[in-house]
Parts: C-alpha cells; sequence; structure tokens
C-alpha cells in the first residue's frame, strides 16, 4: 500500500518542525497546478504595501541546482528531478496570485515560482523567509486555482524549507488566531486538506523513487515495473460550513504528444463535521482502478480535486496528487487467451482482463482479438450473459507463458450449475462447530472451523480446488489454550487469512494465521492488550492488507479494538468505540483501496445502539452513533460493501419499548454518508431477527432473514440493485416446503453473491414432525429478478447447528455446515458445491 506521504529533504536540515494544531488526523496536502490546461488563474486583488516585484530565473537540467531568488528564497533541485533543461523562476510578487483568504492570517511575501504546475520526478525542497517578528510561522501553498492551504515546514535559521513535487504560490505568515472579539465562524483559521491512498496488484510491481521516511511536506513518486491494477480513493476534509464537495479525479499522461488528460472520476459528495475527527465537514471517494501495462510507458499524474462553497460564499478547492512512472518492460512476445463455450443457446459477451470483450453467438472455440504479453496475466470473465442462460467459467485465470487455449465457458439454464454430493471435510477428533468459508476469484475456497480433541478447542481449515475436490484437514495454531471464534478472508491474489479468539494462559487474545504458497504459515498474535479479547471480524483489500476488528474488555468495559496486517506485518491495536458505553459485536467491511468501515452495538447506560467508524487508509476518524434509537435496543448488525466505496449494514431493532418484537432494518452508506434506514421485514411479522447480507462488487446485494408467524419461523429474502434500490418485494424462501407448515426455527442461515448479482442462499428447516432441522438452499437470480426453489443439500441424519456459504465470481458456491451426528463426539464439518 502507498499513500501521498511526507518525505526527507535532499539536504540536511535542523530545526522544530511547525505542525498545525489542528492537524487531529494524518492527511497529506499538496498545492500546485498539475493540470494547467483545466484551470484558469485568479488575478489577486489590490496589493498595496507589498514589497517590490523582483524576479530571478535560471535554466537547471536533469544533474540538478540551486536557484536563490529575492529575500534568499530558494529552489533545491535534486538530480533526477528534471528530464531537460528547464527555466526555474522566483519572484516576489503578488501579481497574479490567488485571493487571500478572508478567515486566514494576513498572509506573508508572496512568492511566485514558475513554471507553474511543473511536475518533479524527485521532490524538490523550497526555503522561504521567515520574517522577522513572526514567532509562530506557517507555510501556506496555493496553485493557480486551488485555496491556500497549509504546509508543515522545518524551522532554522530564519527559514522555512517544504518539499514539493510539484509549485506555483507560497507565503509564510504568522500562526492564525482568533480575536477575542471576532464574530462566530467555524470556517476561521481553517484551511482545507485531505489526502490519496494507492494500492497496487501486485503489491510488489510498485517501488517508491522518493524517499518514503516521514518528514514533512506530501509528495508521492513511484515506478511501477510490471503490469498491475491501482486502486485509489481520498479522504478530505474542507471548511465546517461546507455542506457538499465536489470531487474530481484525473489522469495526465505527460510524455504523450500531446500529452493525454482524462477525468477518470466526477461526482458532488456530501460532507460530515467532525467525519475525521477535525472540526472540518469531511469525506470519502472510492476511484475506479486503473489498470496499467507496457501499453501505459511513461509519466502519469494522478489528481485528486475537492472543491467546495463555504457559507460566506467562497470558493475555492485543493488538489492532491501522485506522479508515477510506468516502466513496464515491452514484452518480446505475445500469447493468444482463447477456449471453448459449450451449451449457448444466444450471445454471450466474455471479458479478458477486465476490458477486451469479444461477443460469441454460438458454441465451439473462441479465442480474444488482443493477446497479451508473455508472462502477463490473464483473467477470462462473463460480462454479458445470456438471455435465459447463465455462463460460467473454468481455467479463466493465470499467467500467459503460452497460447492458451483451454478456457471452458459452459452456459445453461439456471448457469449449467448443480448441487453436488455433501461430504465431510474433517476427520473424527470431536465435536466441530462455527465453521466459516472464504472462496478467491477463481473458485478455491478454504474452510475454518473450531474442533474439540477431548481437552480444548483447536483451529482447523481445509482446502477447496476449483473444480476438484478438499484436501486434508489441518491443524492452524500452535497454542495451548482453547481457541474459538474463527473468521476467515481472502484477498485478490488467493492468499487467506483467518483470525480467532485464543486463551492466552491468562485471558482470551486474538491470533491469526496465512494461507500462501501452498501452506498455512504459523500463527502470531494480533494484539497484545491486557484482558479478554473476542468474537473478532475482519476484511481484507486490494493490496492484501488484513483490517481487523474484535470486542476487548479492559477490566472496567467492552471496547472495540481493530489493528491492521501491512506487507505481512501486524500494527499496533487501537480503540475505535470512543468510548460511550460498553460495545460488542464489531464488523467491518474493507473496500480495495483500503477505505473501510466498521459498525458494532454500543450501550448508553439503557438500550443497546449502532455505532460506526470509518477507516481512511491509514487511521480511523471518531465513533458516530449511527442510529438514533432511545427505546428499543437493536442487535445483530452486519456490513458488507461493494468495490466502489458503498456498503450496506442490516441490524434487527426492537418495534418499542417494552416490546419483543423486532423488524430488521437495512441503510446504506454512499458518497461518504450513511442514508436513513428502511425497514425490510413484514409489518404482520411477530417478529424479525438474524439477518445476513451479501454485496455484489457493482452494488448489487440480497439480503436474508427470519420472521416468526403464528409461533413459525420462516425464512426470507429481498435483493437491492443500484438502479432500483428496495423495489423487488422481499419473498419467503421456504413457502413450498411442507405446504409451509413447516418451520426454519432459530437455525442457521447465510447468503452469497457472485459478480453479477446472483446469490445462493442456505438456511436449516425443519418439516412437520421432523426431529431435526435440515440444510436447504435456493439461487437468486439478478436478471429475472426471481428466487428459484428451495433443494436439499445434505442427507445426513443429525441437526444442523451452524452454517457458511461463500460465492465465487461466476456464480459457483462452496457451502459448510456443522452437523449432530446423533452420537459422540456430536459434530461433524460438512460440505456441498454448486457448480
Amino acid at each position: 500500500m502507498f499513500a501521498v506521504t511526507p518525505q526527507r529533504p535532499p539536504t540536511p536540515l535542523s530545526g522544530p518542525v511547525h505542525r498545525r494544531p489542528f492537524l487531529s488526523v494524518r492527511l497529506w496536502r499538496l498545492a500546485g497546478c498539475l493540470l494547467p490546461v483545466l484551470l484558469v488563474a485568479c488575478g489577486g486583488s489590490s496589493h498595496n504595501g507589498e514589497p517590490p516585484v523582483e524576479r530571478t530565473t535560471a535554466v537547471i537540467g536533469p544533474a540538478g541546482g540551486t536557484l536563490t531568488g529575492p529575500d534568499g528564497v530558494q529552489v533545491v533541485i535534486p538530480a533526477g528531478a528534471l528530464r531537460a533543461n528547464t527555466t526555474i523562476g522566483i519572484a516576489r510578487t503578488a501579481e497574479g496570485a490567488p485571493a487571500a483568504d478572508p478567515m486566514l492570517a494576513t498572509p506573508g511575501t508572496r512568492y511566485e515560482f514558475t513554471p507553474h504546475g511543473i511536475s518533479f520526478e524527485v521532490p524538490v525542497a523550497i526555503r522561504l523567509p521567515v520574517a522577522a517578528g513572526v514567532t509562530a510561522p506557517e507555510v501556506w501553498f496555493a496553485g493557480t486555482d486551488t485555496a491556500w492551504i497549509p504546509a508543515e515546514a522545518v524551522v532554522a535559521g530564519g527559514f522555512a524549507t517544504v518539499e514539493r513535487n510539484t509549485f506555483s504560490w507560497s507565503y509564510v505568515a504568522q500562526a492564525c488566531s482568533i480575536p477575542a472579539n471576532a464574530p462566530p465562524n467555524p470556517d476561521r483559521c481553517f484551511g482545507p486538506r485531505g489526502g490519496t491512498l494507492m494500492t497496487a496488484s501486485p503489491s510488489n510491481a510498485l517501488v517508491r523513487t522518493s524517499d518514503s521516511n516521514a518528514y514533512v511536506n506530501p509528495v508521492g513518486t513511484f515506478r511501477l515495473d510490471a503490469a498491475a491494477t491501482l486502486n485509489f480513493s481520498a479522504s478530505y476534509s474542507m471548511w465546517p460550513s461546507c455542506t457538499a464537495a465536489r470531487v474530481t479525479f484525473y489522469r495526465r499522461q505527460l510524455d504523450r504528444s500531446p500529452d493525454v488528460l482524462e477525468t477518470l472520476y466526477d461526482q458532488t459528495l456530501p460532507l460530515n463535521v467532525g467525519y475525521h475527527g477535525d472540526r472540518g465537514a469531511g469525506g470519502a471517494a472510492q476511484f475506479p482502478p486503473v489498470a496499467l501495462s507496457h501499453l501505459d510507458r511513461g509519466r502519469h499524474v494522478y489528481a485528486t480535486y475537492v472543491a467546495c462553497q463555504r457559507g460566506d460564499g467562497f470558493q475555492a478547492r485543493y488538489q492532491d496528487a501522485i506522479v508515477i512512472n510506468v516502466d513496464v518492460p515491452v514484452p518480446a512476445t505475445t500469447q493468444t487467451i482463447g477456449g471453448t463455450v459449450s451449451g449457448l443457446a444466444g450471445t454471450v459477451v466474455l471479458r479478458n482482463n477486465g476490458a477486451d470483450d469479444l461477443t460469441v453467438t454460438a458454441s465451439g472455440a473462441f479465442t480474444f482479438a488482443t493477446p497479451v504479453a508473455t508472462g502477463v496475466p490473464y483473467n477470462v470473465t462473463v460480462s454479458t450473459q445470456p438471455a435465459g442462460q447463465t455462463c460460467t467459467v473454468q481455467n479463466g485465470s493465470g499467467t500467459a507463458s503460452a497460447n492458451i487455449t483451454n478456457v471452458a465457458v459452459t452456459c445453461g439454464a439456471g448457469g449449467g450449475q448443480a448441487w453436488q454430493v455433501a461430504a465431510r471435510i474433517e476427520a473424527s477428533l470431536g465435536i466441530a462447530q462455527n465453521p466459516v468459508v472464504a472462496v478467491d476469484s477463481t473458485g478455491n475456497a478454504m474452510a475454518v472451523w473450531q474442533q474439540h480433541d477431548g481437552t480444548r478447542n483447536n483451529i482447523w481449515a481445509n482446502r477447496y480446488t476449483a473444480g476438484g475436490s478438499w484436501g486434508t484437514p489441518q491443524n492452524i495454531e500452535t497454542g495451548s489454550g482453547n481457541a474459538v471464534s474463527p473468521a476467515v478472508a481472502v484477498d485478490s491474489a488467493g492468499n487467506v487469512t483467518a483470525i480467532w479468539s485464543q486463551h492466552d494462559g491468562t485471558t482470551m487474545s486474538i491470533r491469526s494465521a496465512t494461507w500462501s504458497g501452498g501452506s498455512w504459515g504459523t500463527d502470531v498474535p494480533v494484539e497484545s492488550d491486557n484482558g479478554a479479547a473476542t468474537t473478532p471480524h475482519l476484511g481484507v483489500d486490494a493490496g492484501g492488507n488484513v483490517l481487523a476488528v474484535w470486542a476487548w474488555n479492559d477490566g472496567g468495559q467492552h471496547r472495540i479494538r481493530a489493528n491492521r496486517r501491512v506487507s505481512g506485518t501486524w500494527q499496533t491495536e487501537t480503540s475505535i468505540d470512543g468510548a460511550v458505553g460498553p460495545a460488542i459485536a464489531p464488523q467491518v467491511a474493507v473496500m480495495p483501496g483500503g477505505f473501510a468501515l466498521a459498525v458494532w452495538l454500543q450501550a448508553d447506560g439503557g438500550q443497546q445502539h449502532l455505532f460506526h467508524n470509518a477507516f481512511n487508509g491509514t487511521g480511523w476518524s471518531s465513533a458516530q452513533q449511527l442510529v438514533t434509537n432511545t427505546t428499543s435496543s437493536i442487535g445483530e448488525p452486519r456490513i458488507a460493501r461493494n468495490d466502489s466505496g458503498g456498503a450496506i449494514v442490516v441490524w434487527a431493532q426492537g418495534t418499542g419499548a417494552g416490546s419483543s418484537s423486532s423488524d430488521v432494518l437495512a441503510a446504506r452508506y454512499s458518497g461518504g454518508m450513511w442514508n436513513n434506514p428502511v425497514t425490510l421485514s413484514n409489518v404482520n411479522a411477530q417478529g424479525s431477527f438474524d439477518p445476513r447480507i451479501a454485496m455484489a462488487p457493482t452494488g448489487e446485494a440480497v439480503v436474508l432473514w427470519r420472521e416468526s408467524h403464528n409461533d413459525a419461523r420462516q425464512t426470507w429474502g429481498q435483493p437491492y440493485s443500484p438502479d432500483g434500490g428496495w423495489a423487488v418485494a422481499a419473498t419467503r424462501l421456504d413457502a413450498t416446503l411442507d405446504g409451509g407448515s413447516g418451520s426454519s426455527g432459530g437455525g442457521p442461515l447465510d447468503v452469497g453473491i457472485d459478480a453479477h448479482g446472483n446469490a445462493i442462499a442456505v438456511w436449516s428447516h425443519a418439516l412437520s414432525g421432523a426431529m431435526y432441522n435440515d440444510l436447504y438452499a435456493t439461487r437468486y437470480d439478478a436478471t429475472s429478478m426471481a428466487w428459484g426453489s428451495s433443494q436439499l443439500i445434505e442427507n445426513t441424519a443429525g441437526g444442523i447447528d451452524s452454517c457458511a456459504v461463500a460465492v465465487d465470481t461466476d456464480g459457483n458456491a462452496i457451502a459448510v455446515w456443522a452437523q449432530d451426528d446423533g452420537s459422540p463426539p456430536h459434530g461433524d464439518i460438512w460440505s456441498n458445491v454448486f457448480r
């Protein structure tokens, strides 16, 4: 994972680092005009009292150099920062500078640096004089039409030094302070700020070429050495009186003739005061992924612009940017990608590597028109399904070391998929419980569960190979204490992380293990707190970074803690709940770009409430109550996310004070804020509970829950689509079983979803007069917006204790469950595959 982060200057400096006191969240700022073709210079107003204009220029080339201008201002350009001889200028002038912000302190002498908007390959140091009498200096930068924003600086010997990878305008002033007699204004002494987070898949394709040690100002220069997909997200904090911001994300390719400018994202999003824990109005945005290869060689600038209008009518924006030199080697050879389509009765559109589309109208051999370079990955998916059919892909991904001819696309009604024969996937060692499962993009799956050995519970795992079979179960933890509550997640490279709670001899702690390269590594601690840590949950971003949350008893009350694993190493855990009351049941959803949302339950001395917090890729904001509820308790939160920064949380909520009834509700997170909750369950239900949710990368979702009607428990499901919302009515899934007179009881249920919005629901149901409950499944078809018939997917005597399901990109599903075998040890782990 990479972010636009502070750097060291090219020459040693000493002195204090002057930081703005209101920077309570680690954000990054970069001023300058990287996109001059878009921007129109704003002329400054009258500059009475300004010192006389004075200009200095010099030609500096790839070897670097230093330019000293009026008042001792310097630009120190290291070797490699410029590709060609360039005229660098420094001027003492306010002419053409962006207008001063009346909410800030009076600006000092303004300096212009030219050429405006230049992009340096390596950051340059800028040295500015600190005027006599300035005791708390602040350095401010602006582009030709961006707001004045603060920059951290090293101050020594009467000069302030900062670093930039672009420049336009700057000044040094006394730190802003609010006069005692000034009228109240939330915008006074506030400067906008923000940061862009970047991850690469594979992560080792991206190399930082600027010094990565945090020091002062934000700059980021990188080199891309191999074909990769980049994921970008932005967090920003604007003036407190702003209510909405226009967020724009550009790419400029500098080495094209003429250079290429693209708008990759442009939306107006709401702002929320306190979003990042400061007094600004903040938000976040997830940008579309960017795939780069040898075809994109050259320098790229990725720039985020955030603009808003303050309450006093003042309009301005800040800019944040990353410079990448795409240096992917040109392959010597290329390979074709193809295979065979079977069972097709219409038209299917296949897609390779997310961009190369191929329309196929009949069964038979196919080959994509665009070959891929030798050694470059390929990934064949179904872009558009045929009418009335679903096609699935086998052997669809890999590395093209030769012409690929074995991609198999199978089409048929309902996808041509069917449930296979249930199989036991663990050995007869003891009571096995709480299975969870995760599946990668190619259909390989990992099941994890807890199993008793006669003395304590251990954590076990087994791997399913796509299109094949289960392997050998393996104990993946090395501790001596009781281990429970496993959770599991898989990243885009197929690496699996399992997490659980285990007694360490003193208390319960959180541990994890990783499956990578064909084997499990040694389990490691996730946290080192004193106090019981339980009920962990986790998610993983596109770069393979894992974010975990759990409940923790600090000796006084339960808190919600979180930690992140970056490049294989767990960082330092932190509390994210705000300490307003006992907190339990955490859940987390992690976006591909690293942005994440956590939800949990927290009491205020009376009822349980639903709280949330946001992780911007480097740090958490402040905990906020998501739903205001003072009359009845909330329970069972579950959260799922899409690939573009959206999420949905579902929960059960009491219908009123003293009522034993409850509803199932849902709330969407979109554009940086939560929307109002909606009730999904039926108004005539005696109670609704046990919500579960799955969400597709494109935003489709399916929610599953239980309802109580006339003392019988029923299973219900409802889809959500980005276009139609919750327009499709909820459906009872077990209505055809035993004439609808049976009961789903309080048994387990779960739901998974594929890349096209098709879902698989699994749930337990007891037929009338049955001694135990069985496990059923049904499929939701996103094209017809209808549920299929219920199907029994196991045939073993014994009740179902818990279950889980995971669905791959093409709709193949893996269901796992714990089932009573009728005799000691009373608990086995079983699985069935929908393929």
